[in-house]
């Protein structure tokens, strides 16, 4: 792209002029609220379309405000953009097992904390990630075609003299197979784990940021579980063990 202005230009015709150019080379730009701008391919605009709803101002003293640049990616990987999610956002992420895309982003101005979270999710959605919240302290990174898994959780697994608060990051798995998952879990019931024999194999990923009651702890393993189409069972009253999630199990649709 070659562009000179002949004159000096207002901020606004600047920004018009730059607009125009990037749309002579096949590059859509299209505001969302007063602080961000998005950028697709010419043809690709329904993408920005589908992007959750920009956060509602709050009262300043309830909103902290991050410097401009503070978020910053160029080409940047995935997994390495999810990180800074979960800091941000205050939530474990429970990813499938294959997320691609890289992000490039950078805050110009300053935001509130709940417009960056906002940030990282549409940079991720764009490249092909979609993030959806589950609950307060979950929220599950999928293909952005791909449906979130809607998982019930039975409460009756822990009895309340087992109940407990685990700290952040207690509980962490970098393709963890599934064997080893469902040791956790069944150890969280103060059960024994069963056999994982003729489960297919799959990798697990998750760490959590928060810190997690025994319950909050089983359903992001249950999340997890399900993104691999699995899930824990009792098997009696002193086992658990992990089956192919049973067909027809409920799914959230896509967001519009």
């Amino acid at each position: 792209m070659d562009l000179q202005n002949a004159a000096v230009l207002p901020p606004p015709a600047a920004a018009q002029a730059l607009e125009t150019i990037l749309a002579e080379k096949g590059i859509a730009l299209s505001a969302v609220g007063e602080k961000i701008a998005c950028a697709v391919r010419i043809g690709d605009e329904a993408a920005i379309d589908a992007l959750p709803p920009f956060p509602a101002p709050v009262e300043p003293h309830l909103a902290e405000v991050l410097p401009p640049g503070m978020i910053k990616f160029q080409e940047a990987d995935i997994l390495q953009a999810l990180e800074i999610y979960q800091e941000l956002a205050g939530r474990s992420v429970v990813r499938a097992p294959v997320l691609r895309g890289k992000i490039t982003v950078r805050s110009q101005t300053p935001l509130r904390r709940a417009e960056a979270v906002w940030l990282m999710v549409a940079a991720a959605q764009l490249t092909g990630t979609r993030i959806v919240p589950d609950g307060e302290k979950f929220a599950v990174a999928i293909p952005r075609e791909k449906t979130s898994p809607v998982v019930r959780s039975n409460p009756s697994l822990v009895r309340p003299e087992n109940e407990q608060t685990l700290p952040a990051g207690m509980i962490r798995f970098s393709g963890a197979e599934p064997a080893a998952v469902l040791a956790v879990y069944a150890e969280l019931c103060h059960r024994k784990a069963g056999s994982s024999d003729g489960i297919p194999p799959a990798r697990f990923f998750i760490t959590t940021q928060t810190s997690l009651t025994t319950k909050e702890a089983l359903h992001g393993l249950d999340l997890v579980a399900a993104l691999h189409g699995l899930e824990f069972v009792p098997v009696d009253e002193d086992k658990i063990s992990v089956r192919p999630r049973l067909a027809g199990a409920d799914t959230a649709p896509v967001p519009k």
